[in-house]
């Protein structure tokens, strides 16, 4: 583990923007993360995160993010009585696990139910009416959200014996389409009343449509991100070793068609007075993406 890269990819679970917002699903409407703070540069010891990190590895995008809040609760002053992964069962039955379990300054007890996620709008829509769709288009952005409503977040008040504060913890990023389906003006979607406001945004295409991207998008470089590393960039940008140009990404495609099956997730960069610096992301999808059922 790269101490910087850890340190960065923390950074980016405590304070970017939230998905789906938390007021949605607290009876006050008050987000509990307002009292957990961020932790500072001065608490978080670079050498120890990498070993927490390295201990706990997994290549899972979603129980990297976990990881990664389980230090920042484990080292908050905010937090005590961390409990991570609680077992919920009827009669020896396993009937559902909590995420995160721990008692805020208050002494109050709060439950987080974390996930990251990651959707990309279908013009669209799969037979239960969901255009946000994750990149194995299973998943989809209103399951997650009812699966959290119906089940997740009530399963603590059922567990504990004392008043709980639980929220959804989720971060992500939704993905407009960059194309039409032939390679023309896209439609653009409308994301759910539930999500935030200032989610994070990127922009999806399919391998086909990557010779037409638009003459801006020609200009960037792009760097393929690795699971589970998919939160922030792994290195500095110099305009070369890793980072490809748009022309040399499509050939790369099409001299290799066998890696076309799978999504790719990409960082894009522009330059501006010599210097390079992120734009948003990408995802490149299979030209059958969504792969949807005939109705």
């Amino acid at each position: 583990y790269s101490p910087t890269l850890a340190l960065a990819d923390l950074q980016w679970v405590m304070r970017s923007p939230f998905l789906i917002l938390p007021e949605q699903l607290t009876a006050e409407g008050k987000a509990d993360q307002d009292a957990i703070r961020p932790l500072r540069d001065s608490e978080i010891e670079l050498d120890e995160l990498a070993r927490f990190l390295e201990e706990r590895h997994s290549h899972r995008v979603g129980y990297y993010f976990e990881n990664l809040i389980d230090y920042w609760l484990q080292h908050s002053a905010d937090a005590s009585q961390v409990k991570r992964q609680i077992r919920i069962a009827n009669e020896e039955r396993t009937i559902g696990e909590l995420d995160f379990a721990f008692r805020n300054r208050a002494g109050e007890l709060c439950h987080w139910e974390a996930a990251v996620k990651f959707y990309l709008y279908s013009p669209r829509p799969n037979k239960d009416g969901s255009h946000w769709l994750g990149p194995n288009a299973r998943d989809y952005l209103e399951k997650k959200w009812n699966r959290l409503r119906t089940h997740q977040l009530p399963l603590a008040a059922r567990h504990f014996d004392e008043p709980v504060r639980s929220m959804p913890f989720v971060k992500g990023i939704l993905f407009q389409p960059l194309l039409g389906e032939s390679g023309d003006a896209p439609l653009i979607g409308q994301p759910p009343e539930f999500t935030a406001p200032q989610h994070q945004t990127g922009h999806w295409v399919h391998y086909r449509n990557l010779p037409q991207l638009p003459e801006n998008w020609q200009k960037r470089r792009f760097q393929e991100l690795c699971k589970p590393y998919w939160f922030t960039v792994p290195n500095s940008f110099d305009g070369e070793s890793s980072h490809t140009s748009a022309s040399s990404l499509n050939e790369h495609f099409q001299i290799q068609p066998e890696r076309t099956k799978h999504p790719r997730y990409f960082a894009t960069f522009t330059q501006a007075d010599s210097k390079w610096s992120e734009t948003e992301r990408l995802f490149v999808v299979p030209d059958n993406w969504p792969n949807l059922p005939a109705v």
